[in-house]
């Protein structure tokens, strides 16, 4: 009897081990191109978070510092507040490193729609000069030419950015993830209009001289966007260095935020045009 060899197909048991060692490791090549794009999106997202906000906080107190002391042909004989009223009231440096406060005065334009809104949106009911009183009802609006002044206080509290507005308003949060808020005056002691020397609140000697702000501010993403811990420095105008790594009270979760130092100066135009 004849006999036929038949020959075997298929794989042996080494062939497919082989395969799956290989299909394991494609596997964990993708699912490490998958978390890697995972993190930098998150990444990316709140840094970008971050950077709005502190667009949305410069754009506020860039705002209203080119506005202080307007208008500026108008003198204290007049009624108006003295020059220094319009920075010094309820501005102070932070005792012991702690976020720096500026109040922000100013009157509005009667030619500029919604010029006597506060940083809430709530509209000015004082007004100035005395003829252009709430009461008068000649002047209940803005087209009788009246200017009308808007007060806005910006502190930091709870990690927020505050702003309290016109009158007793309470104040509101306008941006968070804020860590610490330094300001620093620019007096001119010349006499030409520009800023010599930068002073802290409680260092300056003249807020009339006063012709630019320099404003400093940290923020963090409010959220775990990296994945290595914190240890850098950041240093916000004269206060101490911030390491958040150092501080007992940040969590290693906070730790894992990210952070960002945002400095800008802003010239007080009614003091030096």
């Amino acid at each position: 009897m004849n006999m036929k060899q038949v020959n075997q197909v298929g794989f042996s048991l080494v062939e497919l081990m082989i395969a799956m060692v290989i299909g394991l490791l494609l596997i964990a090549g993708i699912g490490q191109v998958f978390l890697s794009g995972q993190q930098s999106f998150k990444t990316q997202s709140g840094t970008g978070k971050l950077q709005e906000n502190a667009r949305f906080a410069l754009f506020f107190l860039q705002r209203d510092i080119r506005m202080a002391g307007f208008p500026r042909n108008q003198g204290p004989s007049t009624g108006q507040p003295t020059a220094a009223a319009f920075l010094a009231a309820n501005t102070s440096d932070g005792a012991s490193g702690a976020p720096d406060q500026i109040q922000i005065q100013y009157n509005s334009d009667p030619s500029v729609p919604d010029s006597d809104l506060d940083c809430l949106g709530q509209e000015s009911d004082t007004a100035f000069p005395a003829a252009c009183a709430a009461s008068n009802p000649a002047a209940a609006n803005d087209d009788a030419g009246c200017s009308w002044v808007v007060t806005n206080h910006y502190f930091v509290q709870n990690g927020s950015l505050m702003c309290r507005g016109i009158g007793n308003a309470a104040a509101q949060p306008i941006v968070d993830g804020v860590e610490d808020f330094q300001i620093l005056y620019g007096e001119d002691t010349d006499g030409d209009t520009y800023a010599d020397v930068y002073r802290n609140a409680s260092q300056v000697v003249d807020f009339n001289q006063v012709a630019a702000v320099r404003i400093g501010i940290l923020l963090n993403t409010q959220e775990q966007v990296a994945d290595t811990l914190d240890e850098q420095e950041y240093a916000v105008l004269d206060a101490d260095p911030i390491t958040p790594a150092d501080d007992a009270a940040t969590t290693d979760n906070e730790l894992l935020y990210r952070r960002r130092v945002f400095t800008t100066t802003v010239e007080v135009r009614n003091r030096t045009q």
